[in-house]
């Protein structure tokens, strides 16, 4: 039997890891250009990073780029993780564990890429200057952490 203990910011005890809670890693991707940042539409109007879901046996950089090729038609370079975020859900039974890993991410030097814009999740480009924390589904402390370690205004 294992478990995890955890406390608040305070120091109050939270819950407990136990063997029925269940713990998983999410990746995406920061791909910035020209003060935009690549996005992905959701139906609800709101904006999404690409990313999902580590799959077991498959490092964290195999999974952005392979998400970031089914979601928006192309493979980029993973650069620095640039933000870790903890997405756990202690409401729900059992108890979901999630960890967000948020990198940066370039083009290749080695080859043109051209990101598909007829891809799945139709991808597009998105102002950073006309971006708002409201229109994102998540991430958007993690674009302003690509912001600044990409030294951008």
């Amino acid at each position: 039997m294992y478990s995890l203990h955890s406390s608040d910011v305070m120091g109050r005890p939270r819950h407990a890891f136990g063997e029925s809670d269940s713990l998983c890693s999410a990746v995406y991707g920061i791909l910035i250009e020209n003060d935009r940042v690549l996005l992905l539409p959701q139906e609800d109007g709101a904006w999404r990073l690409p990313g999902g879901t580590v799959p077991v046996g498959e490092t964290p950089a195999q999974t952005v780029r392979q998400l970031s090729w089914l979601a928006a038609g192309f493979i980029p370079e993973v650069g620095s993780l640039v933000f870790v975020e903890d997405q756990n859900c202690p409401e729900e039974e059992p108890v979901c564990f999630s960890v967000a890993l948020f990198f940066v991410l370039r083009r290749p030097r080695a080859a043109y890429m051209m990101i598909d814009a007829d891809a799945p999740a139709h991808p597009e480009w998105v102002s950073l200057s006309l971006l708002r924390r409201e229109q994102l589904q998540g991430g958007w402390d993690a674009i302003q952490a690509a912001r600044t370690w990409l030294r951008l205004p």
